[in-house]
C-alpha cells in the first residue's frame, strides 16, 4: 500500500495536466478538453496557462466520466474485490449523506415500525425472494422517503423485474457477478424504461469497462443514466468546475475500455508502466 500512497501524494502536490480527453454532452456531442490541476484542484479547463509548468498525462482517445460509484461497496457484508485504486470508481458510497445502507435481517425485523427520514434513500441488497416479500409489504415504506433494492442479475430476477409494478418511491438496481452479455437486450430495455436505475459489480474495477462493453455502441446516455439515479440528484455535482477537487474517470473510447486514471477528490490514481497494479 505504500507505493499507492506515494504515487497519489506525488500527483497531488504537483501541477498536472490531463490533455486531449473527450467530454460527451447530453446531445452526444464530443469536445476535446484539457484539465489542469494544482494541489488536487482544477485550475484550468480547456486552455492551459503558459506560466504554469505541468506534468502531462496524455488522454487522447479517452472519455471523461463524472461521478462514478459502485453501490454494492456500501454494504459491510458484501464480498467486493478490490485490487487497484485505479478502479474507475471516483465516488465512495460514504460521500453520500442522504442514503443509508441496511443489512437485510435487521431491516426486515424493524421496517414496519421504523421512522424513515423524509427525502432520504434506504438501500438494501436482497435475494429475489426477499425483494418480492418487501414489495408485498411496501405499504409500510413511507412515500416521503425512497427505497432502492439491488439484486443479482439472473434470468429469474430480470423476468420478475420485467413484470413487476412498483410504487413511485421504490426503485431497483442490479449486481454483476459474472458475464452478463447474454442479458444485453433485456438490460438495455429495462434501463430505458427506468425499471433498473443502477448497476453495481462485485469486482469494482470491472464495472465501468463492463458497462461500456455492453452499452457504448448502443447509446452512451444509457451509461449516463446509471450514474444519475433520481435519488442521488442532489448529491451528484458537476465535477468540471474551476476550484473543484474532481471525481472523474478516464476510460478508453474503444475495447478493451481500460481505465487511464481515476480522480478521487482530485487525487490521481494511475497505474505506472511496468507495474501489474499499484498495490
Amino acid at each position: 500500500m505504500l507505493k499507492i500512497t506515494n504515487l497519489i501524494i506525488l500527483f497531488a502536490m504537483n501541477s498536472i495536466a490531463i490533455t486531449n480527453a473527450t467530454k460527451t454532452d447530453t446531445l452526444n456531442k464530443n469536445t476535446n478538453l484539457n484539465i489542469g490541476l494544482r494541489n488536487s484542484k482544477i485550475i484550468a479547463l480547456g486552455y492551459l496557462p503558459d506560466d504554469e509548468e505541468f506534468t502531462q498525462i496524455e488522454a487522447k482517445n479517452y472519455l471523461i466520466i463524472e461521478n462514478t460509484f459502485n453501490l454494492i461497496q456500501g454494504f459491510k457484508s458484501s464480498e467486493t474485490l478490490e485490487t487497484s485504486l485505479n478502479n474507475g470508481i471516483s465516488l465512495s458510497t460514504n460521500s453520500f449523506n442522504s442514503i443509508h445502507f441496511h443489512e437485510t435481517y435487521a431491516f426486515f425485523n424493524s421496517f414496519k415500525s421504523m421512522k424513515f427520514i423524509p427525502g432520504n434513500t434506504y438501500i438494501l441488497y436482497l435475494t429475489l425472494s426477499e425483494l418480492l416479500f418487501i414489495i408485498q409489504e411496501s405499504s409500510y415504506l413511507k412515500n416521503d422517503s425512497n427505497f432502492h433494492f439491488i439484486i443479482d442479475i439472473t434470468n429469474e430476477s430480470l423476468t420478475s423485474i420485467e413484470t413487476i409494478n412498483l410504487q413511485k418511491n421504490i426503485s431497483l438496481g442490479l449486481v454483476i457477478k459474472k458475464n452478463i452479455e447474454i442479458y444485453k437486450k433485456r438490460l438495455t430495455k429495462l434501463i430505458q424504461q427506468e425499471k433498473v436505475l443502477t448497476i453495481s459489480s462485485i469486482i469494482s474495477q470491472e464495472l465501468i469497462p463492463t458497462l461500456y462493453k455492453l452499452f457504448n455502441s448502443l447509446n452512451k446516455q444509457i451509461i449516463s443514466k446509471l450514474f444519475n439515479p433520481y435519488f442521488l440528484k442532489k448529491e451528484l455535482k458537476n465535477q468540471l468546475l474551476i476550484g473543484r477537487k474532481p471525481n472523474i474517470t478516464f476510460i478508453k473510447k474503444s475495447s478493451p475500455y481500460d481505465i487511464l486514471c481515476t480522480l478521487k477528490e482530485g487525487e490521481i490514481c494511475k497505474k505506472t508502466k511496468g507495474e501489474p497494479h499499484e498495490s
